[in-house]
């Protein structure tokens, strides 16, 4: 089983792409999780094949915006992908992309034609295994929601600091895929916010959702940044022990 990311920048970042992530959990199923403009893009050219299976944190664009080219080429293609979905946030998305009750210039086509919308509150099942669903602080209550495998790794989502949080759901040997800004700001963790981690939390933490001049002063700090393309493998025989680490490998473009 692995993670691999395509992309991790944020919503400005011209050279990292959107964060997104895949979880490859055979050589033939995987989750996306979230689905930017630039996500769609990068998941075709890794897997030349449309996502049938998406976790969406939230509803911003830079999180959502490739759903509308993934309805046109799903719809064409008698696809049906499944979409977990937050079940606050399903109202949101539904108004954001899917109003318009000419989806398509010859009629006959909802947006939802294309997808399994599955509303999913603090847990859902996906092919044999268990997600946790954790809510994030990202602008207001109830906006953006992270995913966990438990034993395996915990991604926030858009987040300020929440260790109580963490602390619950992912408590012992998870990875933590954290989002992280360089400057002070209301919706993201900044740099002087991680004090708000203990160091057990600190050392399992990889950072994504970075500006373009973000890197140097990030990795600066010894903090650890996501790569393109970058893969978390996991070992699937048995149930990791609290000292369990994964292998990383780094920039992998190739399919898998």
């Amino acid at each position: 089983m692995k993670l691999r990311f395509l992309g991790y920048g944020n919503s400005n970042s011209e050279r990292f792409g959107e964060s997104s992530a895949v979880l490859e959990i055979n050589q033939h199923t995987r989750l996306m999780i979230d689905c930017g403009h630039t996500a769609l893009k990068a998941y075709q050219q890794q897997y030349a094949e449309l996502p049938f299976a998406i976790y969406i944190t939230h509803t911003h664009f830079d999180h959502i915006g490739g759903l509308e080219a993934l309805f046109y080429q799903a719809v064409f293609q008698d696809n049906l992908v499944k979409l977990f979905v937050p079940a606050p946030r399903v109202e949101a998305l539904s108004r954001r992309i899917s109003e318009d009750l000419i989806a398509l210039a010859e009629g006959g086509k909802n947006f939802w034609d294309a997808f399994q919308l599955i509303p999913v509150h603090q847990a859902f099942w996906y092919q044999g295994l268990s997600f946790k669903v954790f809510p994030s602080r990202h602008h207001a209550p109830d906006f953006c929601f992270g995913i966990c495998l438990p034993g395996y790794f915990a991604y926030t989502g858009d987040t300020k600091p929440i260790p109580e949080t963490l602390n619950t759901v992912a408590p012992n040997r998870e990875l933590i895929f954290h989002d992280l800004s360089v400057h002070p700001q209301p919706s993201h963790t900044y740099l002087e916010e991680l004090a708000q981690y203990s160091e057990q939390q600190l050392q399992r933490m990889w950072f994504y959702h970075l500006s373009d001049d973000a890197l140097p002063l990030v990795k600066s700090r010894g903090l650890r940044c996501v790569a393109d393309r970058q893969v978390f493998e996991f070992a699937t025989e048995a149930k990791p022990s609290a000292a369990y680490i994964p292998t990383v490998i780094d920039n992998v473009p190739q399919k898998a």
